[in-house]
């Protein structure tokens, strides 16, 4: 890689780095939901091509299920007010899970369409080869969805900096989930559209590989590895849930009206780490 290129990239992380420790990132509360809901009103569903936003009959109510669920959560500037969100949790319910692997992620069911299967190292790098598929009995879901940061924070690295927030909130109830079920694999599950999937797995603009350096992150503090990190990386063809912002019913819109993308897996492999948590 060019020279000019590696100083460039280092800058725009130690600004961004810089930025982001300027904010606090914290569980949402009952006393977010007006805030939030305001936000989505006002600024994010300006985003609705690019990210979920629900009917606006349903809109608080999804919140305050989110919050009461503990799964959202907020970045605040210094005057404290929400600037982004996210929703991030680990999927404890086997209904819940079927319906996010099949019909979001797309990963399960009896048309999927794998468009990558390959690997991403400790260095960031997308390599494009054949992964090993999980075996969902064998696997807990932590599930991501639904970023939003106000426009005039962006390229502040509040949204990276919000999801290692987020993973960090949840470490002790994922690796609960995961000594009870025995799982031998951790999969971050995510959907992305083609606006932020980049020209190709791993170009400019493609989400993955800032997602992963945060799982990577996560994986490297809650079980020690003692080797380099390496994920597995499928995405497959699907598309962002779409809504009639004024339907009276909770219902995507057909995939013909929808926002085309990828429903996306980082997998990684337990091995021994898993054994450690028994």
């Amino acid at each position: 890689m060019n020279i000019k290129i590696i100083i460039l990239t280092l800058l725009s992380v130690y600004y961004a780095s810089s930025f982001a420790s300027e904010y606090s990132y914290n569980l949402a509360t009952t006393k977010d939901i007006p805030a939030l809901l305001e936000l989505i009103n006002t600024q994010a569903i300006l985003d609705a091509d690019k990210i979920v936003i629900v009917p606006e009959k349903f809109r608080s109510l999804c919140l305050e299920s989110a919050v009461e669920k503990k799964r959202m959560f907020v970045a605040k500037d210094n005057q404290g007010t929400i600037v982004g969100y996210k929703k991030l949790f680990v999927i404890t319910d086997p209904t819940e899970q079927h319906d996010i692997l099949v019909n979001e992620i797309r990963c399960m069911g009896e048309d999927i369409r794998c468009t990558l299967s390959g690997e991403i190292d400790n260095d960031g790098h997308i390599t494009e080869g054949t992964a090993a598929l999980l075996n969902s009995a064998d696997t807990t879901y932590v599930y991501t969805g639904g970023d939003f940061t106000i426009a005039t924070h962006r390229g502040h690295g509040i949204n990276s900096a919000l999801t290692d927030a987020s993973l960090t909130h949840i470490k002790d109830q994922i690796k609960t989930h995961i000594k009870e079920n025995k799982s031998r694999s951790l999969a971050f599950a995510y959907g992305i559209t083609r606006a932020n999937a980049g020209e190709r797995p791993g170009a400019y603009g493609d989400r993955t590989p800032s997602i992963a350096q945060s799982f990577r992150s996560f994986a490297q503090d809650a079980f020690n590895p003692t080797k380099a990190i390496t994920f597995a990386h499928h995405r497959y063809q699907a598309f962002k849930p779409s809504f009639d912002p004024s339907s009276q019913e909770l219902r995507p819109l057909p995939d013909n009206k929808s926002i085309e993308g990828f429903g996306c897996l980082l997998t990684y492999d337990l091995g021994e780490n898993n054994e450690q948590q028994a």
